[in-house]
């Protein structure tokens, strides 16, 4: 049996995961959507804080 080890940043923020990675600490979830839409947003307008929408 397979068990669920490690969560990521981006799962923990926005409660869904989209790769699922196998190696020896055992089974890793991971939303490459979010950690790459951060990423972007960080290159284009540094560490500013994300706008609130009320």
């Amino acid at each position: 049996m397979i068990k669920l080890g490690l969560v990521g940043e981006g799962v923990l923020r926005v409660s869904t995961t989209n790769t699922l990675l196998f190696d020896a600490e055992g089974l890793r979830a991971e939303n490459t959507d979010y950690t790459g839409f951060i990423s972007a947003y960080r290159h284009s307008f540094g560490n500013h804080p994300q706008a609130r929408c009320y």
